[in-house]
């Protein structure tokens, strides 16, 4: 049905949100260890976690498929 393939492509989707998040949050331990600056680092991390199109898209996308069910 439409709902699983809805289902199965957020969570696609998602997967792929989580790899760029880890993969950021690797780059950003890295400048971490480089600049010693962990605070800054930490609060700019959790800025652009808050400000991200992919936190907007999936809420977005949350929202599309509650209509739909």
């Amino acid at each position: 049905s439409l709902n699983t393939i809805l289902v199965a492509l957020f969570f696609m989707i998602y997967f792929l949100y989580f790899c760029i998040l880890i993969h950021y949050f690797y780059k950003t331990l890295k400048g971490m260890k480089k600049k010693k600056k962990k605070q800054k680092y930490k609060i700019n991390f959790i800025c652009n976690m808050s400000t991200s199109p992919y936190k907007e898209f999936s809420v977005n996308f949350f929202l599309l498929l509650f209509e739909s069910i």
